[in-house]
């Protein structure tokens, strides 16, 4: 007998075994309930410690008003994505909030399906959108600030959401309906809109935007050989045949641990994570494109709501009213000029009245002068911390053929798109 024959033989039964037992602990892994399943009180805990948390570190950027605003903003998104996962079935259903980025809703679908993804991204912005058209409708009516601030908020934060970049809301209904029925496309599609949201991110100097494309593009890698498994594992699934997100079939646990040998070594150390990817691979498996007439329905109502939005945030700057500041200034501006003609009126004597947070009056007499730009302006307001104002008052004496002038504001106005705060005042003839 050859014995170089039986060693061969002893080392393919070996290989036989060790597979098998690798096979069953991982078996053994995805019987164990998910470390993500939490309780109703810690779901609340998470939401209400992380809204804490995010009011604290961007209160310090932002005035409490524009913070609260800002909060129901983003909470009112993400709670339509929560009710949409809890009306398609998902479990383990929580909302958190994240400083300088938003928030989140997470979840586990039960019964795979695209479209059901597809309307619950959408179940975000298209609500926002809804509350900003109605508090246009209310600032036409009542002309009050307040209105067209939380219209701009609402119609800003959600049309922003309904971009189709990727991870946005938006990018996910266009991975959900188009790029996610072949890995190349998906990962093709993802990349070019990672950079996109970090050129965007660049461009409204805004950091944590920027740190976390970076993220999203180290993590690509991963990505693309979790799509690539599961596009190829869809592939050999029975078409006629229902499955459970929650039982894989030992036969497709072996093809996957397979496939995370060959692309992803690092994770075939550890039983836990290749458990916890051929979990994710299985349900992304299962999870098919819509066909072809659901995918055509879906693309017409994203695209008739993302012009409906577009609409109102056109609409929305076109309004002539102040805008209710976010950021903190150390310094603020003032125009004053005809209200039919917008000439600038020079010379004018104008007091600004502060009343700070402790109830302390201070009154600044002023003239108006005129800037570079040819408009009538007071000197930039230095000496004042607006942080600590919660009132001011600007009274202009009139003369020069106009009537007086006095406006009490709470809060700080900002002109859009200025770089710091911003009162544009229009001064009346008297009348003859």
């Amino acid at each position: 007998m050859d014995i170089s024959s039986c060693e061969e033989s002893t080392v393919s039964i070996n290989d036989t075994d060790n597979d098998s037992i690798r096979i069953q602990a991982i078996q053994r892994e995805l019987a164990l309930p998910e470390s993500s399943q939490r309780t109703l009180l810690s779901k609340l805990v998470v939401l209400i410690v992380s809204a804490l948390i995010f009011f604290a570190v961007v209160r310090s950027t932002y005035t409490p008003a524009a913070v609260f605003l800002l909060l129901m903003v983003i909470a009112i998104h993400e709670a339509g994505h929560f009710l949409a996962m809890k009306l398609f079935g998902y479990r383990d259903v929580r909302m958190f909030f994240i400083p300088f980025l938003g928030g989140a809703v997470s979840g586990v679908q039960t019964v795979p399906s695209a479209a059901k993804q597809t309307l619950t991204a959408m179940a975000g912005p298209v609500p926002g959108l809804g509350i900003g058209c109605l508090c246009l409708m209310l600032f036409v009516i009542t002309r009050h600030p307040l209105w067209t601030t939380a219209a701009k908020l609402f119609i800003v934060i959600n049309m922003f959401n309904f971009l189709p970049i990727y991870p946005l809301d938006g990018g996910r209904i266009a991975e959900y309906t188009l790029f996610s029925r072949h890995y190349i496309i998906e990962i093709v599609f993802k990349t070019v809109t990672i950079i996109a949201l970090g050129c965007i991110a660049l461009f409204l100097k805004a950091p944590f935007i920027g740190l976390f494309c970076v993220l999203l593009i180290v993590s690509l890698p991963v990505t693309y050989n979790m799509a690539k498994a599961a596009w190829q594992l869809r592939k050999i699934l029975p078409p006629d045949q229902a499955f459970s997100i929650d039982t894989i079939p030992a036969r497709f646990i072996a093809s996957i641990a397979s496939l995370i040998d060959m692309t992803m070594p690092s994770v075939s150390t550890s039983i836990e994570k290749t458990a916890q990817r051929t979990r994710e691979i299985w349900r992304k498996a299962l999870t098919k494109p819509p066909s072809l007439p659901a995918t055509l329905g879906l693309v017409i109502m994203y695209g008739l709501t993302f012009v409906f939005g577009l609409f109102l945030f056109m609409s929305s700057f076109f309004i002539s009213s102040p805008l209710l500041s976010l950021p903190r200034y150390d310094g603020a501006w003032i125009y004053i000029c005809n209200e039919n003609t917008l000439n600038p009126i020079v010379g004018m004597p104008v007091s600004i009245t502060t009343v700070s947070s402790d109830g302390i009056s201070s009154i600044q007499p002023f003239y108006t002068r005129t800037d570079s730009n040819g408009v009538a302006t007071i000197p930039s307001v230095n000496a004042i911390e607006l942080s600590s104002i919660s009132n001011i008052q600007i009274r202009a004496d009139g003369g020069m053929g106009y009537d007086d002038y006095t406006q009490e504001i709470r809060g700080h106005m900002l002109l859009d798109r200025s770089p710091r705060p911003v009162l544009i005042i229009g001064m009346k003839k008297k009348k003859r």
